[in-house]
């Protein structure tokens, strides 16, 4: 194996597994959220049984927000999972590329760009959410 593919092969890795732990901690809040609106809806059913109508529209609004922001995070959540399918293609396409020993220079210019490309991509969807 090339120096140049081994580099390519270790940097769609490096991506993967952010990705990965992205995902994962992308799903650790959506859930949280969606605990958090369950856990607001309860306190307003129970608030509807002592009638303090305050209380319950204030724990619906706060249900509500934490609806969003898990639909946020699950909008998240599937970019995501979009980008680390097509970090996997980038690799299947080298891993044929080696084994074809068709690698040539250009191939591997074209498959680091397109892995910059996926990365850079998915970074500055994560920080336009964070806006």
């Amino acid at each position: 194996m090339s120096r140049e593919h081994k580099r390519i092969m270790l940097l769609l890795q490096r991506a993967e597994d952010k990705l990965k732990r992205a995902v994962h901690n992308i799903a650790k809040s959506e859930k949280y959220f969606l605990d958090s609106a369950a856990e607001y809806g309860n306190r307003a059913s129970n608030l509807e049984l002592c009638l303090d109508e305050s209380g319950v529209s204030c724990y619906l609004q706060m249900k509500e927000e934490c609806q969003e922001a898990a639909k946020k995070y699950a909008a998240m959540r599937h970019f995501a999972l979009q980008e680390l399918a097509k970090i996997d293609d980038l690799r299947t396409i080298a891993w044929e590329a080696y084994e074809e020993k068709a690698f040539t220079t250009s191939q591997t210019f074209m498959l680091f760009l397109l892995g910059l490309t996926c990365i850079f991509s998915v970074l500055a969807f994560f920080l336009q959410k964070l806006r």
